[in-house]
């Protein structure tokens, strides 16, 4: 595989700014992404969901879709499949993996889409509500760092997280900043909105 096929892109928007909720692959999984979405046919897929106490807002691509997860949930059975209820014959199925010390490190469940995007959706949804039920006996910092979308034959097509900031700040030597009273909320309803781990939260930004 050449450097080229190994690089990171953004698949959707066309058009994204740090902090939102962005599709990214590699070249060569981007090929695989366009045939599937061309094709328009429903097909099983396979969503993990990576969690974490936080969610990353600063790096590269490639760094935070390498970035371990960090949660304080812990497994008695590793893997375990458990189902969420939503009364009558509806039910979800999930796989929750462990890490060595069987520490939750992600959930796996199967979406049936007529194209892989919009796979990310109903896991997102899914996964999430889940994670809601889950927060009932004990409140715990548990969020979803990114998903991974797998083809039928387990094969990674593409990753949905929130793009990282690449710019920085550089200041000094400085006498000082005024701040103006008037607008004082609204600076800090933005920059609470740029560190909120919720994309629906971040759209006051």
């Amino acid at each position: 595989m050449t450097q080229a096929e190994s690089d990171y892109q953004i698949f959707w928007p066309r058009h994204a700014v740090p902090g939102a909720l962005v599709v990214v692959g590699t070249v060569k999984q981007a090929e695989r992404l366009l045939q599937l979405e061309r094709a328009a046919t429903h097909s099983l897929y396979s969503v993990r969901a990576v969690l974490s106490d936080h969610i990353p807002l600063i790096g590269s691509l490639e760094q935070l879709l390498k970035t371990p997860s960090h949660c304080t949930i812990a497994l008695n059975e590793n893997p375990l499949t458990i189902y969420l209820h939503h009364g009558g014959d509806a039910a979800v199925f999930f796989d929750l993996q462990g890490e060595n010390d069987q520490v939750l490190s992600n959930i796996r469940v199967e979406v049936e889409a007529e194209a892989p995007l919009a796979a990310f959706q109903a896991a997102r949804t899914a996964i999430n509500q889940l994670l809601d039920t889950l927060m009932r006996r004990v409140w715990l910092p548990v969020v979803v760092a990114r998903l991974e979308l797998f083809d039928a034959e387990d094969n990674p097509l593409a990753y949905q997280l929130l793009l990282p900031f690449p710019a920085g700040l550089r200041i000094g030597p400085l006498g000082g900043i005024h701040q103006y009273p008037a607008f004082s909320e609204l600076e800090s309803l933005g920059r609470e909105a740029i560190c909120a781990t919720s994309p629906y939260y971040r759209l006051l930004r």
